[in-house]
């Protein structure tokens, strides 16, 4: 009775996984959470918006102590993943200028970044944004400046 019992368990697992596994995203579908690396941490996230549309998207912004870096993603809401034009994402250390930036003149439809800049004692100013489909001349944005100093 008790093989029995494992038998079933160990098939019912078996089957989870593989439903699991069929149903997962491919790489390039995927939200990228935690591609900034395993060390990362999230410290803030903020909207991307366009007034009269509400809420696109956001901007996840992730810190490292070990390496005294801040990487930032912009990600679309998951009805727009796939489909928005463009999606862009910019971070900078507030006092210095030093910039890093990704996805401006690409057309990324799942995600923008990561991005990183070295930002140990320094402030940061980040920002994003997207396209809500091709061609779409009035962009969502978000970011916050002088953020997730330390």
């Amino acid at each position: 009775m008790r093989t029995g019992r494992r038998i079933v368990a160990v098939a019912t697992s078996a089957a989870a996984i593989s439903a699991g596994l069929l149903a997962m995203p491919t790489a390039a579908q995927a939200a990228p959470v935690g591609s900034c690396g395993s060390s990362y941490g999230q410290v803030g996230s903020y909207n991307v918006t366009r007034p009269w549309e509400g809420v696109a998207g956001r901007i996840d912004v992730y810190y490292s102590s070990a390496t005294g870096k801040n990487c930032a993603i912009t990600r679309p809401n998951a009805s727009l993943a796939g489909k928005a034009g463009k999606i862009w994402v910019y971070i900078e250390r507030s006092t210095s200028g030093a910039a890093e930036c990704d996805g401006h003149g690409a057309n990324y439809r799942y995600y923008a970044g990561p991005v990183y800049i070295s930002a140990r004692g320094a402030c940061i100013d980040v920002r994003g944004g997207m396209n809500k489909r091709p061609g779409d001349n009035a962009p969502f944005n978000g970011g916050a400046r002088n953020v997730h100093c330390g």
